[in-house]
């Protein structure tokens, strides 16, 4: 027996919303929240256009009416909190595990692994730690 293979019709895609003006974004003070909020959570521009059923160009405007600022400088003001929640969730994470703790140290503090520079601090402090003893070695003193 042949299996029978039914044939299904595909679903043409839904077509997009209509997007909302700009002038009724403007007014609305909820839809602000929703974008203070996406900005709260790191959201790019295209994700908080899509979010708010704008165009970006539309969303850079209504920044412009609303803030009286662009996008980015809004952006960056909204978004610093989402950052400072990010550094407390990574560091309470650096409590527990050894590797976020470092990798924290180098993103943040600049810190880096210098083998070469850490062999050469131990040879120095063993030739210190010869002349302490009395073995009558020498240590050079640069200036």
């Amino acid at each position: 027996m042949e299996s029978e293979k039914k044939k299904t019709k595909t679903k043409p895609p839904l077509p997009l919303r209509r997007l909302r003006t700009v002038e009724g974004v403007i007014k609305d003070t909820r839809v602000w929240k929703v974008f203070e909020h996406a900005c709260h959570l790191q959201c790019e521009k295209v994700e908080i256009a899509r979010l708010l059923e704008l165009k970006c160009e539309d969303l850079e405007r209504a920044c412009w009416e609303r803030y009286n600022q662009c996008f980015a400088d809004v952006f960056a003001y909204y978004s610093e909190g989402g950052k400072m929640m990010l550094r407390r969730y990574q560091l309470d994470l650096a409590k527990k595990s050894a590797s976020m703790a470092i990798w924290l140290g180098k993103q943040w503090l600049k810190q880096k692994d210098h083998p070469d520079d850490v062999a050469e601090f131990n040879g120095k402090l063993g030739e210190l730690l010869d002349v302490l003893k009395g073995d009558n070695k020498e240590i050079e003193v640069k200036e």
